[in-house]
């Protein structure tokens, strides 16, 4: 899940979670570590995600006894380390130039689970949450696939965060990655709430494919 290119790394984060598949904890992983980055980068220190696609035998391999294979998972790696003026010419001429480029948020939010009408943004209730929208619309995601979509409630008062297919890893640390980013955007702009998983029930599912988006994760606006 780099969202650039890495050279000489030598400090690593590794996200594990339970060798057992629990989509919310792949979740929290990807909302946990990327408020990790974002208070890093607050600091002047670099990070870089490597996602699902990391090579796990050698983090294994340099973790030991503190890695269980029987119990546990490496979710993710997140590189960590001071910016340095170096970039190799091909990261900076396609690596970076691909990472750069974004869905508009008309593409990533929507008014209903049809995914087809977009959300009005820039109109009541929904304008209240600018920096969120573009928070999450430039949210690191693997190969840049920006996997996640929303839907907003007619009233404003709740958002709900979808896997846009059916990966098992690289799509849910992507909305965690969002969670993370729409939550900072939201105590910046001092609108509290929190985030609920849902029963399928309470949200509109209906007009939901079997090998579409995936329901993941709601945001509830205090009132």
């Amino acid at each position: 899940m780099a969202c650039g290119g890495m050279c000489g790394g030598h400090e690593f984060l590794v996200a594990i979670a339970p060798k057992d598949y629990d989509r919310v904890a792949i979740l929290d992983v990807g909302r946990s570590l990327q408020k990790v980055v974002l208070h890093a980068t607050r600091m002047g220190v670099a990070t870089c995600w490597i996602g699902p696609g990391a090579d796990h035998k050698s983090v294994v391999a340099k973790m030991g006894n503190r890695f269980d294979e029987a119990k546990d998972h490496i979710i993710c790696v997140c590189a960590i380390g001071y910016p340095s003026w170096y970039i190799p010419t091909t990261i900076a001429l396609v690596v970076q130039r691909i990472q750069r480029w974004r869905y508009p948020v008309q593409s990533l939010f929507y008014a209903d689970a049809k995914f087809k009408n977009p959300l009005p943004v820039e109109e009541a209730p929904f304008c209240r949450f600018g920096r969120s929208y573009e928070a999450c619309r430039w949210s690191p995601s693997s190969f840049n696939a920006q996997p996640v979509r929303c839907v907003g409630e007619p009233k404003g008062q709740r958002f709900d965060f979808y896997g846009a297919n059916q990966s098992r890893y690289y799509t849910p640390v992507a909305v965690g990655i969002w969670l993370a980013n729409w939550e900072t955007g939201c105590e910046a702009l001092q609108i509290k709430g929190r985030f609920k998983h849902l029963q399928l029930e309470e949200i509109d599912v209906k007009a939901l494919q079997s090998d579409g988006p995936v329901y993941d994760m709601s945001w509830i606006c205090d009132v």
